[in-house]
């Protein structure tokens, strides 16, 4: 009998999943799709845009909260980062846009990069169990 295998056993001896993959890139093509229908009004389609860093810093908090390991931990972190740059943007504060501050992403996952390949060596935290 033919079975599928959902998750792919990597070397850290996690699995992973294809469904998250599969969730991340169908949030990221709906709130695209609304993005875009929002910048061309069309339909007369209209978005709030305000509860989009609350979102993305809810993730990112809970994200910091229920780490298992310092690369999810940097995730959450990143997350907080990023709805902090949209609140920033939808505010206006130092006149900041959209469309003149983005470089200001590109040196945040400059330096998600940076730091999160020299977390690849560290382990998993291990939590104590009490019986």
């Amino acid at each position: 009998m033919f079975k599928m295998k959902l998750g792919i056993d990597n070397p850290s001896g996690h699995k992973q999943s294809w469904q998250k993959p599969l969730m991340w890139g169908i949030t990221l093509i709906i709130v695209g799709t609304l993005l875009l229908l929002h910048q061309f009004s069309v339909f007369g389609f209209e978005i709030e845009l305000y509860f989009l860093p609350i979102i993305v810093g809810l993730f990112g908090i809970m994200k910091i909260v229920f780490y298992q390991t310092p690369k999810q931990f940097l995730k959450g972190g990143f997350l907080l980062f990023i709805a902090i740059w949209i609140q920033l943007n939808l505010d206006h504060v130092w006149g900041m846009t959209f469309r003149t501050s983005w470089p200001i992403l590109l040196i945040g996952e400059g330096l998600y990069i940076i730091i999160k390949s020299h977390l690849k060596g560290i382990h998993p935290i291990q939590k104590d169990v009490v019986c």
